[in-house]
């Protein structure tokens, strides 16, 4: 946490104080490293909670840093772990290290927290770059026991009174995330090379998946577009500011969708009509609820969008919200937004009528 934070300083300074801030940031990274790599290597040394609690930490601390994909490593890490304690018949390495006296690593109130931010880096990282996710299934139900990452106060937090309200759009998003893993591995099996007729009836089943998602979603969701003018005194405003980060999810996955079909390919006019009301709802949610640092949230669902906005206004509004993102700290932000500005400019160069569509796979983890 120390290293996060001096790098955090160091992002969000100039001159002589973000030399220092950064030495100390890398200086640290560096000891923690070293540990890590001492700990996996000790066949004495017992792998537990602490050991993915600092994985992830470490894959924050490259995601926030942006230089290079070194979180990818962080996450293989985090994922091995994760197999060492909840499924030690896997492959994941030797499982002598897998200790259950006492089970506490299955009954630790923070366990939940940590598998769901797992397990959003493991999707983030999947859309990121178009590939399975590097622990199969939702492994965030069956192990983690609910997701809970990313949505207001953590279940073992004392202060959740939502009346089951915020359990059900957890839940929804949960869902919606086995959609996102599954879009990802349809894209890495593409790569590797799919028949024409196996590609439809997996995008059908995909595109059926995201009309069944809407139609199941809870009622919460129903009475949402009703009470959006809710304001933020009110004393359910964090829900309906849940409620619109999931739904603006929900339309990214959407565009994702499309966009592994078709990679490489012209624009389909078939689609235009869908995709560009999935962009204009998403801009619609950024607007109300993208601010402050609760920005932060919702990256990805901006990047997708901000990959088909096509007006001037729509691209300089994905452009400040990517802008006010870094002034957070997050690089990763600031290499969205120069992914974002090489597409607008060719999209400029060619004419929108005659654009592919972009390779929207990087090595930036947005989640």
């Amino acid at each position: 946490m120390k290293a996060l934070g001096a790098l955090h300083l160091a992002n969000t300074s100039d001159g002589e104080s973000r030399r220092r801030h950064l030495q100390s940031a890398m200086t640290m990274y560096g000891s923690i490293i070293r540990n890590v790599r001492d700990r996996s290597t000790t066949s004495s040394s017992k792998l537990g909670l602490p050991d993915m609690a600092t994985s992830l930490l470490l894959c924050l601390f490259e995601m926030m840093d942006s230089r290079t994909d070194g979180w990818k490593v962080h996450l293989l890490g985090a994922s091995n772990i994760y197999n060492l304690l909840f499924s030690p018949d896997s492959s994941a390495g030797d499982n002598s290290t897998y200790d259950d006296d006492g089970d506490l690593e299955t009954t630790h109130p923070v366990r939940r927290f940590l598998v769901s931010l797992l397990a959003y880096l493991d999707v983030a990282g999947s859309c990121a770059t178009g590939s399975r996710t590097l622990v199969r299934g939702d492994y965030w139900e069956s192990h983690g026991g609910g997701w809970e990452y990313n949505l207001g106060v953590p279940s073992f937090s004392h202060n959740l009174n939502d009346n089951g309200t915020l359990g059900q759009i957890r839940q929804s998003w949960s869902r919606l995330m086995s959609i996102q893993a599954d879009i990802s591995n349809f894209a890495q099996t593409k790569r590797q090379g799919m028949s024409k007729g196996r590609h439809e009836i997996t995008r059908h089943d995909l595109e059926s998946r995201l009309v069944r998602w809407r139609l199941n979603a809870p009622n919460c969701f129903a009475s949402f577009a009703e009470r959006e003018d809710v304001d933020t005194g009110d004393e359910e405003w964090y829900l309906q500011e849940a409620m619109g980060f999931v739904e603006a999810y929900e339309k990214a996955t959407i565009i994702y969708l499309h966009k592994v079909c078709t990679t490489g390919q012209a624009r389909p006019a078939s689609t235009a009509n869908q995709i560009q009301g999935a962009v204009r709802r998403i801009l619609v949610l950024a607007e109300k609820y993208c601010t402050g640092v609760v920005q932060l949230g919702m990256p990805w669902a901006l990047f997708m969008a901000g990959t088909e906005v096509n007006s001037p206004s729509e691209q300089e509004f994905v452009r400040q919200k990517f802008v006010d993102m870094a002034r957070f700290g997050m690089m990763n932000a600031r290499k969205a937004l120069d992914a974002l500005e090489c597409t607008w400019l060719e999209r400029e160069r060619v004419g929108e009528g005659r654009a592919s569509i972009p390779d929207f796979q990087s090595t930036v983890l947005l989640p």
